[in-house]
This record gives structure tokens, sequence and C-alpha cells, in this order.
């Protein structure tokens, strides 16, 4: 019978506990998460039963279809199939951007939100962001490994 390499049972133990730890945390903790008085769940989970979640403050996701402006709120339908209503203090969002946001939900009485701060995704962040850690990978990547040119292969340095 062949053997394996320590290393790579240590790898894949980690890799099942990673796994085992994300699916039971998954069915376990199917519902909301409290932090800072806002409740965290998915807006679809909410759509399918609103009630335990009425008139309590939530914070979730949502990208926005439509948005219609008036002098002191701005309504805003989203893709989910629910209504955000922003005042004029906190500003709108524009047509097609997903939003973070915190509000409470009034989903099943009126099918809305009345949001209370948002934040708009950025989906097209520059590069420059990531270089530092691309960097500290390579530099934490070149102190384990070095290259063997005789072979073409990346090994491990000997100390």
């Amino acid at each position: 019978m062949r053997r394996f390499r320590p290393e790579l049972l240590k790898g894949l133990t980690v890799l099942c506990i990673f796994f085992t730890v994300i699916v039971s945390t998954e069915l376990l903790l199917p519902y909301p998460i409290e932090h800072a008085r806002y409740t965290s769940i998915d807006i679809r989970k909410i759509i399918q039963n609103p009630i335990p979640f009425e008139g309590h403050e939530i914070s979730s996701a949502a990208t926005v279809s439509t948005v219609i402006t008036n002098e002191s709120f701005s309504i805003a339908e989203v893709a989910e199939g629910v209504i955000l209503v922003f005042s004029s203090s906190v500003g709108h969002p524009r047509e097609g951007d997903r939003v973070m946001f915190r509000g409470t939900s009034w989903i099943h009485l009126n099918n809305s939100i009345l949001v209370h701060e948002f934040y708009t995704l950025d989906y097209n962040s520059s590069l420059i962001r990531s270089i530092p850690g691309i960097l500290l990978f390579l530099v934490m990547f070149f102190t384990v490994f070095t290259i063997d040119l005789n072979r073409l292969a990346f090994v491990t340095r000997r100390r």
C-alpha cells in the first residue's frame, strides 16, 4: 500500500476541518447573527417569513432596480422584490447599484424597509488596493520556497 506524504495528510485534514465548520455553521445557524443591534440576514430569507423581523432593525444587501426620488425621501425597488425607503438626509443609490444597508423591516406590513444608512459596494476597485497583499504573498511564498532552475520547480528551502 502506498503511503501518503505527511504534509499532504495535514493539508487534507485542515481542509476537511474547514469544510466541516463551514457546512455545520450554515446548517446550524441558518438565521441571523446580531451585530451592533442590527440583525444581519439575507432579504430572501426575510421574504420567506417576514413576521419575526417586522419592526426590527436589520442589516442586509440588495441590488437596486429602479429609483424614484422626491423632496423628502427616495424609493428604490430592488431585484429581490422589496422596496427600500431612503430619507433625504441619508441620500439615495443609483439604478444598478449593489448596496449594503441597515434599516427597519416593514416587509410584512407594506413590503418595504426604512433605510437608516447604506453603503454602495464598489466592484471596480483598483489593482493598487491589491498590490500590498500580492507583495506580502510573494514575500511569504519565497521565504518558504525557492526556484530550482535545474528541474524548473519550486522546492522548499534548506535550513
